[in-house]
């Protein structure tokens, strides 16, 4: 015996996977894929109903002209689910195998005859991505500290010269106070500051490993000379590109070749 409560959810579930615009469910669809996927009987008027309680809801179901229901408005649309898509796989940052994990979750939003394959872009996955997979993690915890303006320790990871991942100061925990996130051309940066020097640091949160957030308080940003009371993080990054440090100046370039224009200003 199926609790009758439950139907109102299997219903749903079945317009998610199975109806678009172009596939749409009658009331006897339905029942028949209630029956083979879930095992309950459930009468048409019962189908009905529950499609009546859902659409009083909000949800956006329609019913076609010759018959058939589809759920329409989602949560994202299929340009929508394929930008975003496409965008994680664009990130450098993300790991591969993330990035597959993400992205599936996202395309089961949409009914399964709107779900694109995209294995063709697997290949990306393996070429110059990150092989953190705690860096969601990372953001999240340092964004916990930024808002209660707490210290953070980590220890810092570079490329050794055989082109391998290794631990900086030989796993000695860095201290400072966070005050910026930025997501720079797909890579993360954390500017933060230290208790010893006058000047900011600019760290890649995807070489941050074990990070842990302390008692003691940051030490105000305005007290960093190189950032100070006027700073403005907007204006900094516009002026830093790539996050590379150092002092900023103006220069004149003469551009030879008219199509170097469109390069100029991308």
């Amino acid at each position: 015996m199926y609790d009758k409560k439950m139907a109102l959810i299997y219903i749903l579930d079945i317009l998610r996977e199975y109806s678009d615009k172009d596939h749409l469910l009658t009331q006897q669809d339905i029942i028949k894929k209630l029956k083979n996927i879930y095992f309950i009987d459930i009468e048409r008027r019962t189908v009905s109903t529950n499609i009546e309680l859902l659409i009083e809801h909000g949800y956006d179901i329609i019913k076609g002209v010759n018959g058939g229901y589809y759920l329409n408005e989602r949560e994202f649309n299929e340009n929508g689910i394929k930008y975003l898509i496409d965008a994680i796989y664009s990130s450098k940052s993300i790991p591969g195998t993330q990035a597959k994990n993400i992205s599936k979750k996202l395309y089961s939003i949409l009914s399964r005859y709107e779900q694109k394959d995209y294995s063709y872009l697997y290949k990306s996955t393996e070429i110059n991505r990150s092989s953190n997979n705690d860096i969601f993690l990372n953001i999240e915890l340092i964004n916990e500290a930024i808002r209660s303006n707490k210290k953070i320790s980590f220890v810092y990871l570079s490329y050794d010269e055989k082109g391998k991942l290794a631990e900086r100061r030989e796993g000695k925990r860095y201290y400072v106070s966070p005050y910026f996130l930025i997501n720079n051309f797909n890579k993360y940066y954390l500017i933060c500051g230290s208790d010893y020097q006058n000047y900011h640091f600019n760290y890649r949160i995807e070489y941050m490993k074990d990070i842990v957030i302390t008692q003691y308080d940051c030490r105000p940003y305005q007290n960093i000379e190189t950032l100070g009371e006027k700073f403005d993080i907007t204006k900094h990054i516009n002026d830093h590109i790539y996050m590379f440090g150092g002092e900023v100046i103006n220069s004149t370039i003469e551009l030879t070749n008219q199509n170097a224009i469109t390069y100029v200003i991308d």
